[in-house]
Parts: C-alpha cells; structure tokens; sequence
C-alpha cells in the first residue's frame, strides 16, 4: 500500500513510492497536522490539532493497494471509497471503521489484525516513542500486541478473554461495593459526631437573624416610600405648574416652597442608604448561619436511595474483610487467566518468527542487551527499567518486528509513518540505525517522516512547510 496524494480542500500533497520528508525549519508550522491529517482521511478517528477542527474539512486521498488506485473522500463522519470503476462505498465512521481499513488493506479480513494495523505501523510524536506493545496510539485509539498475535494465529482466544472480562467486571463491582460500605462507615461516623446542641443552637439563631432581617427590610421599604413620594410631589409640581397668590402677588409653585422639603429629603436619602448597609451586614450573618446550618444538616439528611440502600445492605451478612479477600482472589484470577494468554501465546509460530526478527533488529540497534533471551520481553508490562534513547529504540524494534511479521504473513507492504523521530534522548548515532534497520528492512516500504531535520539524507520528495501554511 503507497499513499499517492492528499487533498485538503483547495491544496494537494503529493507523496513518492519510497522516502517523503514533511519538512519544516521551526516547529509548530503543521507537520504534525499534515500527518494526522494523512490517517483521519484514511478513516482513523484522529483528533484535530490546534487551530484546525478536522471535521470542518473536505479530504481526499487517493492510495495504492494492490496494485489498484482507490480513492477515500471524507466528510466528518462520512467517508466514500471508490475504485477504478466500480460501485462507491459509503461508509459512517467509526461504526464502520474496520470495513473501511479492510478496503483499504486489500484482503485482510481478520478484525484484531486490522484494528491494530496504525499502531505498527504509525509513531506519534506524542505517545508513539512510549508506546511498546499496549496502550493508546493517538486520541483513544487502543493497541495491544495479544488481540494482535491472536488474529494472526487465529488462535481463537474467546473464551479466555470473555473470561477474563467476566473477572475484571467483578473487580470493579467489588471496588463499588467497597466503597460503598466505606461510606456508610464514614455516614455513621459522622452521626456519631454531630453536636445536636449546636444545630438547636444555630436555627434559633438563624431564626433571630431573619428576623431581624425581615424587620429591617421594612423599614427600609417605609423609608424608600416616603422619600419616593416626596420626590414625585416634586415631580407633580414641576409637571403642572400650579401658581399661588399671596397677597396681591401670584408665584409659581415648586417644592421649594415647601418646609424643609430638601432637608427632609436629604435626611431620608442618608437614613436608607445607612439601613440599607445595616440590612447587607445582617444578610452576610444570615448567610453564614444558614451555611452552616445546612453542612449540619446534610451530614444527618437521608436521601431515599441512600437509606434504601443503607437498609438493603443491613440484610446482606457481608463486611470489607469478606470483599478485600475476594479482591485478592480476584486478582489471583486476572493473574492467571493473563498468564495464560500469554503462554498460548508464545508458543505460536508468529511469536516465535517476532521474537527472531526482533533479535535481528536488535543487532541493527545495538540494544541486543534489552533481549536477553527472553521471548517473553515481547508480552513485558515493566516499561520502567528502560528509559531514553533505549525505550525509544526498544520501541522502534518492536513495533517494526511486529509490522515485518504482519507483511510477511498477507504478503503486503504498509506505508510507515514517523511524526519526530528525533524526540527525547535520541542522537544522531541512534537517528543512523533507525534509518539503516528501515533501509535494510523495509526496501519495499514507503516512508514519510515529519521532522524539523533533513538527516542529512537524500529524500526522494520533501514537503517544506511554512507556518500557518497547511491549509
């Protein structure tokens, strides 16, 4: 399978059979994006990058598979294949992600090799070089080398692994049932250590502070009336011009005619402005006692669910030392069911071809000491004891042993995608294996690298990018 060109919109991208480097001199100038882009349109659900929302996006691109062009158009959900001239496929995404891989594969119909095909063939820039056998690819995409040597052995591990999900369920309903009688412990403790003093206490004094509330928002409301009233006799005058006579002499009514009117309502204004600071000091009391009241009372307020259960779970004769002894049994299971796995496992024929090309490249890598004759090392969960340039490389080997396996068994080639390849402790000296175990290993294969380096190679295509310049 070659990737041919992508088309974003208005702009295309055109890739070699063999070696692309997507190319920038600065990060952050949509190498990355360009990348994930390359897989969302090949159906993966890959998350958007920063300033680009990938679901706002027409793309098409156009791949070779056996020996035949099909072209993939993806719309958000929707994706449309066609090839050469037959019938388009309409296909919605991800419910039908696995038929849209399979088309694109050829005739690889196996669902746990097909679900696992972009962790081995794909490195992050983010997870990719921490990323050894299980794990999370990109977004929330899952791989995980036991489904896959399963559906490459067709060994049919059913059985096993719905028994081992039988186990894991059982685990998580004796955790909640843990720490639901942890709870009601921690609800019993807390009746325990309420003061019933303290909340007589504090509503008779919830009780006075709203009291005085009450009264107080009254007073201000009597004031507020008279001042209003005033103001709009002054209103009323100034609107009707009334005149008076006194005397011979006839005069204009206003409300300066009136005694005291400012006065009074200057005093009024300062008189309610005065309560009104008064009432927010005896609100900010209320509140305060009322917050505390309610703290007291949630700890003694039953929900119905929680005294329902707190009745159903009085019937059952079960305490935390019965749960903690089948937790530890329940592990015990999960232990050997796995345990199992693997050992059926490691005794395939692609287990074993794995663990010798993995030795192959190991020599390529020089990390032959991360093997140590241990077949096993393929199935390790202990990623600590590896760290740096030796992960990073571990990483590489093994996850391109597990593509070697897989190419030779459908007799197909996969492009190899690599976002960074230069990340963390990796030098030159490493940057040199890496690039001689894929030339040695993997003639056959298309490479597109991102980076922001040139390796001081002769790449076949490079796609120079400038900043803000993807779309």
């Amino acid at each position: 399978m070659k990737i041919k060109k992508l088309t974003i919109g208005e702009k295309t991208f055109k890739f070699t059979s063999k070696y692309n480097l997507i190319y920038s001199r600065k990060n952050s100038a949509g190498k990355t994006s360009l990348i994930r882009l390359i897989l969302y349109s090949l159906g993966y659900p890959i998350p958007s990058t920063k300033g680009i929302n990938f679901s706002d996006l027409n793309t098409n691109i156009i791949i070779n598979s056996d020996k035949k062009d099909i072209s993939l158009h993806r719309k958000d959900r929707l994706i449309k294949i066609k090839q050469n001239n037959n019938k388009d496929l309409l296909y919605s995404l991800p419910d039908k992600q696995i038929e849209v891989i399979s088309c694109i594969t050829g005739d690889i119909t196996e669902p746990k090799v097909l679900e696992n095909i972009l962790g081995i063939t794909y490195f992050d820039q983010d997870k990719g070089w921490s990323l050894l056998n299980r794990g999370i690819v990109i977004g929330k995409y899952p791989f995980k080398i036991e489904s896959l040597i399963d559906g490459l052995a067709n060994n049919n591990l059913l059985t096993m692994q719905n028994k081992l999900s039988e186990e894991k369920e059982k685990r998580k309903a004796y955790l909640e049932m843990s720490n639901l009688l942890k709870l009601k412990e921690e609800r019993k403790r807390n009746l325990s250590n309420i003061n019933w003093t303290d909340i007589d206490d504090l509503q008779s004094q919830v009780r006075s502070i709203s009291l005085q509330f009450d009264r107080k928002k009254e007073k201000i409301d009597n004031l507020e009336y008279v001042y209003n009233g005033n103001i709009e006799l002054g209103e009323l005058l100034k609107r009707f011009n009334f005149v008076i006579e006194i005397g011979k002499e006839k005069k204009k009514l206003t409300s300066s005619d009136i005694y005291s009117y400012d006065t009074t309502n200057a005093v009024l204004s300062a008189q309610i402005a005065k309560e009104k600071k008064e009432l927010d000091s005896i609100r900010i009391k209320k509140n305060n006692l009322e917050t505390k009241l309610n703290n007291q009372q949630k700890l003694i307020s039953y929900d119905d669910q929680i005294e329902k259960f707190n009745q159903e779970i009085d019937k059952i004769s079960i305490t935390n030392e019965m749960i903690d002894n089948k937790l530890k049994e329940n592990r015990k299971n999960i232990y050997d069911i796995n345990n199992k796995i693997t050992n059926l496992l490691s005794s395939t024929s692609q287990t074993q071809e794995i663990y010798k090309v993995l030795i192959r490249f190991a020599q390529i890598l020089d990390i032959t000491d991360i093997i140590k004759n241990n077949k096993n090392v393929i199935f390790t969960k202990n990623l600590k004891i590896y760290s740096g340039a030796k992960l990073h490389l571990f990483v590489f080997a093994l996850r391109l042993s597990l593509l070697k396996v897989v190419q030779r068994q459908f007799h197909k080639t996969f492009p190899i995608i690599i976002d960074s390849p230069m990340s963390g402790e990796v030098d030159d000296s490493n940057i040199k294996k890496m690039f001689k175990l894929l030339d040695n290993e993997f003639s056959d294969n298309q490479i597109i690298v991102a980076s922001i380096y040139k390796f001081k190679r002769n790449w076949e295509n490079i796609i120079s990018l400038a900043p803000n310049n993807i779309l």
